[in-house]
């Protein structure tokens, strides 16, 4: 069982261990989802924990647009995964994707506030309201929106030509990608 120690300056909205049997995971009622890679053998328990708020120092010009989750393995696990956040912009085209990025706090070895910076990689989608990236570190992630005083998804409208447009592979209404484990509900306290 992977002990449910306290992390100091986070309030918690919920947690859940999860048993993984294949693999997905998949906790769509609070928008996380995450995928093993094939050939790989998961964890046997994650424990995910979807923050509402805490000590957090974000970047200038960042706007918080989806849920925060820490993310915690029984054993230690360092093969990639992909990570699908539920954020709440509507993409209309590919040349919006570039104003969101995922964002990342360590909180194993710091103390409240937690610095949460921009990290390269990730992808979104149209007519899709998740975004997605491969880590192998875990820590504090979420997606924020790059504003810098401009909210470009009111005004924008032109195409990026160097985003193209993807297929989300993760349709979180497909019943083909309803998760294949199981999850057990811990209280906060």
């Amino acid at each position: 069982i992977i002990p449910l120690s306290d992390d100091p300056g986070l309030h918690i909205a919920k947690q859940k261990v999860f048993h993984i049997k294949g693999n997905t995971l998949d906790w769509g009622d609070c928008g996380f989802k995450m995928n093993f890679p094939e050939g790989t053998i998961p964890p046997s328990q994650v424990i995910i924990k979807a923050l509402v708020g805490g000590k957090f120092q974000f970047p200038d010009g960042m706007e918080l647009v989806s849920a925060l989750y820490v993310i915690k393995f029984a054993k230690e696990f360092v093969q990639p995964v992909e990570l699908y956040i539920q954020h709440c912009v509507y993409l209309k085209n590919p040349g919006q994707f570039k104003y969101l990025s995922f964002i990342i706090a360590h909180i194993d070895k710091s103390v409240p506030p937690y610095k949460f910076q921009f990290i390269e990689g990730g992808k979104f989608y149209t007519n899709s309201q998740y975004g997605m990236i491969v880590r192998s570190k875990f820590c504090i992630v979420g997606i924020g929106k790059k504003t810098n005083g401009v909210d470009p998804y009111l005004s924008s409208d032109e195409e990026d030509p160097s985003n193209e447009e993807e297929e989300s592979p993760l349709d979180p209404t497909d019943s083909e990608t309803q998760s294949t484990s199981e999850h057990a509900d811990v209280s906060d306290g």
